[in-house]
C-alpha cells in the first residue's frame, strides 16, 4: 500500500474495468466479483496516511461510484446499492472518515472530498 506506482496501477486498472465493462461493452460488473475485497481495500486506503494512496482512492471512488451494479454483496448480505450504494460509501467516506478528510492537511484530498460530496453523494441520494 506504499508502493504508490503499483496502487496508482491497480486503480487505474479498476477504474478501466468498470469503465469498460459499462461504456465499451455495456455489461455490470461480473456477479463474481468480490466486492468485499473491493470495500475492504477501499477502507484500508482511505484509513492510511499515504497521501497519494489514499487521494487516489477517493479519485477512484469518484469515478466509479455511479457505475455499481444494482446489486452487490457486502459481508454476505445482499442489498440494492440504488439505494444502498450511498449508504456504504457515505459510512466510510462521510462517516467513519469524514473529519480526516474533510479537514486533511492536503488541498488534493479536501478538493476531492468537496466534490465527490457535492457531485456523487447529492446524486446517491436523488436517486434512492
Amino acid at each position: 500500500m506504499y508502493d504508490y506506482r503499483t496502487v496508482n496501477a491497480a486503480l487505474d486498472w479498476v477504474r478501466a474495468l468498470f469503465h469498460g465493462l459499462h461504456y465499451q461493452l455495456g455489461k455490470p460488473m461480473p456477479s463474481n466479483f468480490d466486492f468485499q475485497f473491493f470495500f475492504k481495500g477501499i477502507d484500508t486506503m482511505l484509513e492510511m496516511d499515504a497521501l497519494l494512496s489514499c487521494e487516489k482512492c477517493l479519485w477512484l471512488i469518484y469515478k466509479i461510484a455511479h457505475l455499481l451494479p444494482s446489486m452487490m454483496t457486502r459481508d454476505n448480505a445482499c442489498v440494492c446499492v440504488d439505494k444502498e450504494r450511498g449508504i456504504l460509501l457515505y459510512k466510510k467516506i462521510l462517516g467513519q472518515n469524514f473529519y480526516k478528510l474533510f479537514f486533511h492537511w492536503s488541498f488534493n484530498i479536501r478538493l476531492l472530498m468537496h466534490h465527490l460530496m457535492l457531485y456523487q453523494c447529492r446524486n446517491w441520494f436523488e436517486h434512492a
